[in-house]
C-alpha cells in the first residue's frame, strides 16, 4: 500500500501572525507541523508533495483572486515562504513540489506558472499531478493531507483526489479553513465519503501505528 503525503500551502502568508493572509488560531500549526515532520518515519510516504501558493503584482490584478483577496505569497518573499523547516524531511521520503497560482492543485497551465510537480532531490523532469498520481494506483495507495485551508485549496485537493478515486486521510490538527474548518467542510460537502469510507479524519498520534 503507497502512502503519499500532501502539505497544502503551509506558508507564512497563512500560518504566520504576520503574514498578509494570516489565518486566525493558525500559528499553532507551525509547531504542530514541525513536530509531526520530525516525528516520521525514514520511506514512512512513498511521496512527499508540497505545495505553494505562487503569485505575481502583473498576473495577479487580472486573476478571480484578486477579487477576494489582496495580493499575499509573492514569488521569493518572505510571505512566500515555508514556515516550516524542509530539511526535516529531506531524507525520510522523495520530495516533491508543486507551485500554483490559483486555489486547485489540480488545475492545468495557467498564463503564469507551468503547474508541475518537480523532484527536489532531482531525480525527475517536472510532470503533471495527474501523470505523477498514475504511478499510483488508487486501489492501492492513501493519501495523507493536511495544510491550510480547509475551504479553500485543501477542498479543491480533496475534490480532486476523490474524483480520482483515492482514499484521503486528513489529519485534522494539521488544517485550518478561513471561514470553515475541516470539520464543518466535511459535514457540508463529504458525508457520503465518509460513511463509505473514502475519507477519513486520523489523529498525527495515531498515524504510524495504523
Amino acid at each position: 500500500m503507497s502512502k503519499i503525503l500532501v502539505i497544502v500551502d503551509m506558508q507564512n502568508s497563512f500560518i504566520h501572525s504576520k503574514g498578509i493572509l494570516y489565518i486566525k488560531d493558525s500559528k499553532i500549526l507551525i509547531e504542530r507541523l514541525q513536530q509531526f515532520l520530525t516525528s516520521i518515519p525514514s520511506g514512512y510516504f512513498d511521496a512527499i508533495i508540497i505545495t505553494q501558493d505562487t503569485h505575481n503584482k502583473k498576473d495577479y490584478i487580472l486573476s478571480e483572486e484578486s477579487t477576494m483577496f489582496p495580493l499575499h505569497c509573492e514569488k521569493d518573499t518572505w510571505d512566500w515562504q515555508l514556515a516550516f523547516d524542509e530539511t526535516l524531511i529531506k531524507d525520510k521520503s522523495k520530495i516533491y513540489k508543486l507551485y500554483k497560482d490559483v486555489f486547485d492543485m489540480w488545475a492545468t497551465d495557467t498564463k503564469s506558472l507551468n503547474h508541475s510537480l518537480f523532484n527536489l532531490q532531482g531525480e525527475d523532469e517536472s510532470i503533471s499531478l495527474s501523470t505523477f498520481m498514475n504511478r499510483y494506483k488508487a486501489s492501492s495507495s492513501t493519501i495523507y493531507l493536511i495544510g491550510v485551508a480547509s475551504d479553500y485549496c485543501n477542498k479543491y485537493a480533496i475534490d480532486g483526489f476523490l474524483k480520482n478515486n483515492y482514499p484521503i486521510c486528513i489529519i485534522e490538527e494539521l488544517t485550518k479553513g478561513i471561514h470553515a474548518n475541516i470539520s464543518t467542510v466535511i459535514h457540508q460537502f463529504y458525508q457520503e465519503h465518509i460513511i463509505s469510507n473514502q475519507l477519513k479524519v486520523i489523529s498525527p498520534k495515531k498515524l504510524f501505528t495504523l
